[in-house]
């Protein structure tokens, strides 16, 4: 039998050193290992994809302990997972961050945010998800965490929308502000309050809609919330005074949202809220002029074809509603050029063939 002492201990010493510590040389320190980390998150995606899965390795090389950091990495691969469109591994990496999390003491937004990119990522309407926002729960009621029971109220609020159990998600709309103004959170209060009057409308209740948008309109002034925000706050409570008789009140808000689109830059909006206007005066007011000017600036805005065909279409009915009828087919025919497809008779006897009329077909939303 070979012997271990024919070797000089010099020798042996550094053997049991490679042995102990393989790549000990290639193991940095956790500082180092956070610093990359930190530094990946401003890379773009696919190299940042690829920065963490070389983190990942260091840790597995150099038998790292679990703990917060690995946690992380876990989370954002599977953000990355997800907007890769590989479900099963973002739906893995994020629980597995969440077990990593599990009686380790851990930054709280980061908890919350694990949770939350786990219902999303399991389905917004789905068992599984209403489990996680539970499990949100359960986590912020063992740690004393305000800000994750005010997220997982609020997300639970939109949850049972979709469900279409409307009364049970006006309920936890009420909790999500409870908690969101004991943190003097406005982004979680403006979004109960918004999904409190999606709630409200879905049950005809449209004045109590209007009652939860003015204070999320309220507070998101007050707060200073983003520009676009206030925006479709504006256009939301608009469709709502629409439900409740009050043109007036509809122009207004629609008006202001406009003002607020155009000071953002967000043309899109901007074009679907001008669609708005043209559809309000020329379905409930009858001011066939003003519609036309405001369908007109809604097509000068869109970029997106099928939005501009829409456009084309309510531009085209309001001609037609007020008797134009060589406009209205004009308009119509503006509106096929603009998706390219190479329908060019202008004759007003000849009709698109059948298969084109199938390819440009889209649901339209309207109000």
């Amino acid at each position: 039998m070979r012997s271990l002492f024919r070797y000089p201990a010099w020798l042996l010493l550094g053997g049991w050193l490679l042995w102990s510590a393989p790549g000990r040389g290639q193991c940095p320190p956790l500082p180092e290992l956070a610093r990359r980390f930190r530094a990946s998150l401003n890379l773009p995606d696919s190299v940042q994809f690829r920065e963490l899965r070389a983190l990942m390795a260091t840790y597995s090389r150099c038998r790292r302990p679990s703990d917060s950091l690995y946690a992380n990495i876990h989370h954002k691969l599977g953000k990355l997972f997800y907007q890769q469109g590989n479900i099963a591994q973002a739906i893995a990496y994020t629980r597995r961050a969440i077990a990593l999390r599990k009686g380790k003491p851990a930054a709280e937004a980061d908890a919350i945010a694990s949770y939350l990119n786990l219902g999303l990522f399991l389905g917004p309407s789905t068992s599984a998800s209403l489990d996680a926002y539970r499990q949100l729960i359960a986590w912020g009621q063992e740690h004393g965490s305000v800000l994750a029971l005010a997220e997982a109220y609020s997300e639970l609020c939109y949850f049972f929308f979709e469900q279409g159990e409307y009364e049970t998600a006006i309920e936890h709309a009420d909790l999500a502000l409870i908690h969101a103004r004991q943190l003097s959170n406005p982004l979680i209060t403006v979004g109960a309050l918004e999904n409190k009057s999606l709630a409200f409308k879905s049950l005809g209740n449209f004045s109590q809609a209007k009652l939860a948008l003015e204070k999320a309109l309220s507070t998101a002034y007050k707060y200073n919330l983003p520009v676009d925000k206030r925006a479709s706050l504006h256009v939301n409570l608009g469709t709502v005074l629409g439900r409740l008789g009050d043109n007036q009140g509809v122009v207004t808000q629609y008006e202001k949202a406009v003002e607020l689109y155009q000071q953002s830059g967000n043309s899109e909006q901007l074009a679907r809220v001008l669609n708005n206007l043209g559809f309000h005066y020329s379905t409930r007011t009858y001011n066939y002029t003003k519609a036309i000017s405001f369908f007109e600036q809604a097509i000068h805005n869109y970029r997106d074809p099928y939005s501009k065909l829409r456009a084309y279409n309510n531009l085209g009915a309001t001609y037609w509603y007020d008797r134009q009828f060589g406009k209205a087919l004009d308009a119509y025919q503006r509106g096929f050029e603009v998706l390219g497809l190479g329908f060019k008779a202008r004759d007003r006897s000849q009709n698109p063939p059948a298969e084109f009329m199938r390819t440009v077909i889209r649901k339209e939303y309207l109000l």
